[in-house]
């Protein structure tokens, strides 16, 4: 456990850091470690192939009622509660780094307000206060308000952490 390392941000540069007394090291400035990092999942998680069209027999009903934003269905089928909290984060994704307000938070995912107009199923990275980076996929998207699922959930503890840490709340 002392080996894995973890990260940190510090007047802009990158550090992998280890709790064994091992030296840090530089990673470089965060913007270039969030491009790497951006690049790396994206080619650890490519898209999947286009599906080729089956012929009109074989071909299920489509859905027209897709969903754009939250509904009382979606909150009814969550298995654990979201936490009212304000924290200013940052969102990286193909449409570059921004800053983010982030509300809503569960160990499973949060809700942000992004100006960006990162379309449901776009691949972001998210940096929650001093915790990430967080990879996360965008579920829903309603005017600025967007929902997104957390590839790994957090860890309770974390999660605790960022509501007593970092929200403005």
């Amino acid at each position: 456990m002392n080996d894995d390392p973890f990260l940190v941000s510090r007047d802009g540069e990158v550090w992998a850091c280890w709790l064994n007394g091992k030296p840090a090291v530089n990673l470089g400035s965060e913007q270039n470690f969030w491009a790497a990092a951006e690049k790396l999942f994206n080619d650890l998680n490519p898209p999947a192939p286009p599906q080729r069209d089956k012929p009109t027999s074989e071909r299920k009903p489509v859905n027209t009622n897709v969903e754009t934003q939250p509904a009382d269905r979606a909150q009814k089928e969550r298995d654990e509660p979201r936490y009212d909290v304000t924290v200013i984060g940052k969102l990286y994704g193909s449409r570059g780094s921004r800053e983010v307000t982030i509300f809503d938070l569960s160990t499973r995912g949060c809700r942000i307000e992004d100006y960006s107009g990162a379309p449901p199923g776009s691949l972001v990275t998210i940096k929650i206060g001093a915790v990430g980076p967080i990879a996360a996929v965008v579920r829903w998207r309603r005017d600025h308000s967007v929902g997104l699922k957390f590839e790994d959930p957090l860890y309770p503890a974390v999660l605790e952490n960022i509501r007593k840490q970092y929200s403005l709340r």
